[in-house]
C-alpha cells in the first residue's frame, strides 16, 4: 500500500514539476525537505521514549532505573548510517528482512530507505525527461528481481520497484482520464463502489483463510481498489465534508486529518504506543476494548502534535492537487 501510493504521489509530483519548468534539482530537493528533516525529529522522538517510559514508572515503583536501548552501543559510523537511511545496505548474517536492520532503533524506518532511492530514479525520469518510459524501462529490468527473495535484503530498490511502478501507472490513468468516474455514466457508479466493496471483502477472506498472496499481488489489489473507490471521492467531499450535520462534517474532518498526519503516525506509532499503554494501564483494564481505543486515541494525539510541531512547518505551499500528495500516508 506504501509504495503503491507513494509512486502514485511522486509521479504528481514529477509530472508538476515539469509542466512548471522547474529544474531536476529543485524536484528531488523539495523530495528530499519532505522527508529527512521529519524523520531526523522522529530519531528523538524515539530516543526519548525509553526514558519517559522509565520516569513514569517511578510513580508506581518509587525508583528509577536507568534504561539501556540498543542504540546507546551505537558509534559515530551507526548513526551516520541511521541519520542518512544507508543502514538498509548493511550486510547482516542470514541476509534478515530489511525491518530488522533498523530494528535496534525503529523497525519501520526501511521502507524510508526505498523511498529516498524512488526519489532518486524519478529525478533520473525528469532529467532525461522521458519519465513514462523511464518507468517502463526501469520495471522491465526489476521484474527479476522479485524472483529472487535474497535481493529483498540487500536495500536495492529494484525488487520494490514494480509495486511503486503500480502507482505510476495508476496516476497513468489519472491523467489521461481513463478512470470510471469520467468514463463510466452516474448511473453505473455504484456498480463501481460495490465492485470494489467486493474486492476489499475477497482480500479480507484470502488474508483470514490464510492463503498465500505476493507482495505485487496485494499492491496490484490495492491499486484496483483504488482506482475503484475514486469515484466516490465526489460524494466524499459532497455528502461528508460539506454536510449539513456537524457530527458527520467532524467525522469527515477527523478522516482528513489522519490522512494528513499519516507520516508522522508512521514514523512513530510502533514506539508511542508502549508510551501510551504504560499510561492508560495506570485506569483501565488491558483486557478491556476500552483500553484499545483509549491507547489508539492517545498514541494518535500525540502523533498529531508531532505532526504540528515536525512535519507541516516542512511541506510546501503548492497547488491543492500537489499538496494532497504531501499529506497522503506516504511521505512525498
Amino acid at each position: 500500500m506504501f509504495f503503491v501510493l507513494s509512486g502514485f504521489c511522486i509521479t504528481a509530483s514529477a509530472m508538476g514539476n515539469r509542466r512548471k519548468q522547474k529544474s531536476v534539482w529543485d524536484f528531488v530537493r523539495r523530495r528530499f525537505k519532505r522527508i529527512y528533516p521529519t524523520y531526523w525529529f522522529s530519531i528523538l522522538i524515539v530516543a526519548c521514549v525509553p526514558f519517559a517510559m522509565e520516569f513514569l514508572s517511578v510513580f508506581k515503583t518509587r525508583s528509577f532505573v536507568f534504561p539501556t536501548p540498543a542504540y546507546l552501543g551505537y558509534n559515530l559510523h551507526d548513526w551516520i548510517k541511521l541519520f542518512t537511511l544507508t543502514q538498509v545496505f548493511e550486510v547482516f548474517p542470514g541476509m534478515p528482512t530489511l525491518d530488522k536492520k533498523f530494528s535496534s532503533f525503529n523497525g519501520v524506518y526501511w521502507s524510508l530507505a526505498i523511498e529516498v532511492q524512488f526519489y532518486l530514479a524519478m529525478g533520473l525520469a525528469l532529467w532525461i525527461k522521458r519519465v513514462y518510459p523511464f518507468v517502463l524501462g526501469l520495471t522491465i529490468v526489476s521484474i527479476p528481481f522479485t524472483f529472487f527473495p535474497a535481493s529483498f535484503s540487500t536495500g536495492l530498490f529494484l525488487p520494490f520497484w514494480p509495486q511503486f511502478a503500480l502507482g505510476v501507472f495508476l496516476y497513468f490513468l489519472f491523467d489521461k482520464g481513463l478512470i470510471p468516474s469520467r468514463r463510466l455514466p452516474p448511473r453505473s457508479l455504484p456498480i463501481v463502489w460495490c465492485s470494489a466493496l467486493g474486492a476489499i471483502l475477497l482480500a479480507a477472506y484470502w488474508i483470514a483463510v490464510e492463503l498465500p498472496m505476493s507482495h505485487f499481488a496485494f499492491a496490484a489489489w490495492f491499486a484496483m481498489v483504488l482506482l475503484l473507490v475514486e469515484s466516490a471521492e465526489g460524494l466524499f467531499v459532497s455528502k461528508v465534508l460539506v454536510s449539513k450535520t456537524a457530527v458527520i462534517r467532524n467525522m469527515g474532518a477527523a478522516a482528513m486529518g489522519l490522512g494528513a498526519m499519516s507520516y508522522s503516525l508512521y514514523l512513530l506509532h510502533s514506539k508511542l504506543q508502549y508510551l501510551s499503554k504504560q499510561v492508560v494501564g495506570q485506569l483501565l483494564s488491558i483486557d478491556s476494548i476500552v483500553f484499545d481505543g483509549v491507547v489508539i486515541l492517545l498514541t494518535c494525539t500525540m502523533c498529531y502534535l508531532f505532526y504540528l510541531v515536525c512535519e507541516r512547518p516542512f511541506i510546501s505551499s503548492r497547488s491543492a492537487t500537489a499538496k494532497n500528495c504531501d499529506t497522503a500516508i506516504t511521505p512525498v
